[in-house]
């Protein structure tokens, strides 16, 4: 908002609307989305420089220091609702914490039991009832990634795989019941096309089937 005022103001009055601190007061609270009740922090007199003070130099407690892994972390997701995240690492787990101080945690699974070698990539859906993970596989032919669904309700069950090429496509979620994958098709020396693949989440343990392909040549 601020900037394009900037923009729009008459060269006459640039300096005085780049500093007009009811504008950065109306910016602050737009950006942060914090409640209008909140006043500016006791003993700071300038909105302008409270924005610039959050906004470089963000305050940070170093809170837990987290030492289960036994690899290099490779990845961290946060539920939507903020009361979980999950950690990816090379030691082949994908691992799940309450995130309320002092963290515990709530799940994990060694991917390695499946052939993994190691995850990656990890999102939570939309109402944080589901999570993606997606790691490298090693198949029964070659190396190439794969996609895992875990249901957070209950003991962690895995409600379904899919294959996922090349192994760092990682994979999204479209909502709450269905993901996107990836796949790579060779088709000659050094022709190939590759899709995107709308799959549903089903309960059971096999590789799923495709709903959907959207293909483009390479």
């Amino acid at each position: 908002m601020s900037k394009s005022l900037l923009n729009n103001a008459p060269t006459s009055k640039l300096f005085q609307i780049a500093f007009d601190e009811q504008l950065w007061r109306q910016h602050f609270y737009q950006y942060y989305r914090i409640p209008r009740s909140i006043g500016i922090a006791p003993g700071k007199t300038s909105w302008l420089q409270e924005f610039k003070r959050l906004y470089y130099h963000t305050p940070a407690v170093k809170g837990t220091i987290i030492k289960q892994h036994t690899d290099q972390v490779l990845h961290v997701s946060f539920s939507h609702n903020g009361k979980m995240f999950a950690t990816c690492s090379k030691d082949g787990f994908i691992k799940v914490w309450n995130s309320k101080y002092p963290v515990k945690l709530k799940y994990k699974y060694d991917m390695r039991t499946l052939t993994w070698k190691y995850t990656q990539f990890s999102q939570f859906n939309r109402t944080d009832t589901l999570l993606l993970v997606s790691g490298v596989h090693f198949g029964s032919h070659s190396t190439s990634g794969e996609i895992a669904v875990f249901s957070l309700k209950g003991d962690f069950d895995l409600q379904a795989r899919v294959i996922n090429k090349p192994y760092d496509v990682f994979g999204t979620w479209y909502n709450d019941n269905y993901l996107l994958s990836g796949n790579l098709h060779l088709t000659g020396p050094l022709q190939s096309y590759s899709s995107i693949i709308l799959n549903k989440v089903r309960n059971f343990i096999e590789f799923d089937s495709p709903m959907m392909n959207f293909k483009g040549k390479k």
